[in-house]
């Protein structure tokens, strides 16, 4: 379980890396001087950043709740190990020495 959280994470992280080249063309200046190219190139940047960001969002909650998942397996508590009989045997104890007296009359 531990694995498919890492692997959820790991496509998070290459979708917010994918969010800052989004980034890195909104701060492109020379290929925004036509304003036609520059409102289309920034629509489209955003539609791009909603879309990485609220994927990356969702894969990282996907993540967190398989490994809470598995936390609450490795912690939960583990039932008594019952036996069949419900005292434990005790070997007889022998007999005292004061309960045999000689009979020495």
């Amino acid at each position: 379980m531990e694995a498919h959280a890492a692997g959820a994470v790991g496509k998070a992280l290459a979708e917010l890396a994918e969010a800052m080249v989004q980034v890195a063309i909104l701060q492109d200046r020379p290929s925004l001087d036509h304003p036609a190219v520059r409102a289309d190139t920034i629509r489209s940047a955003h539609a791009a950043l909603d879309s990485l960001f609220n994927s990356a969002r969702r894969r990282l909650h996907h993540a967190a709740c398989q490994l809470h998942r598995s936390a609450d397996h490795l912690y939960r508590p583990v039932a008594p190990v019952t036996s069949s009989t419900t005292e434990p045997r005790v070997p007889p104890s022998p007999p005292s020495a004061t309960a045999r007296r000689p009979n020495n009359r």
